[in-house]
């Protein structure tokens, strides 16, 4: 399955920022993915893509993945978080 996913990934390297976002969410929505951890890593170069993203926003996803580990939030929760971090980075820069 990630090799299907990475082929189809490089078929978008020319996004841009609305275009990238909507991808993210789609495969954020899409149930694929368990986990933060498992979204990052097969999509943290369309994360670290992201353009323009609010001062304090940045290491978002970061901090998501340590609540995970932490025992803060569930699984389900961590996925929902970095869909509401994409809803927080600006369409067009």
């Amino acid at each position: 399955m990630v090799g299907q996913i990475n082929h189809k990934l490089s078929l978008r390297s020319a996004m841009n920022q609305r275009e990238r976002k909507a991808f993210l969410i789609g495969e954020l929505q899409s149930g694929r993915y368990g986990s933060s951890y498992e979204v990052l890593n097969v999509l943290e170069g369309h994360f670290s893509s992201l353009e323009a993203v609010p001062f304090g926003l940045r290491n978002q996803p970061t901090r998501i993945c340590e609540d995970l580990s932490d025992g803060r939030i569930t699984r389900e929760q961590s996925v929902a978080k970095l869909i509401e971090f994409l809803w927080e980075v600006p369409d067009d820069v």
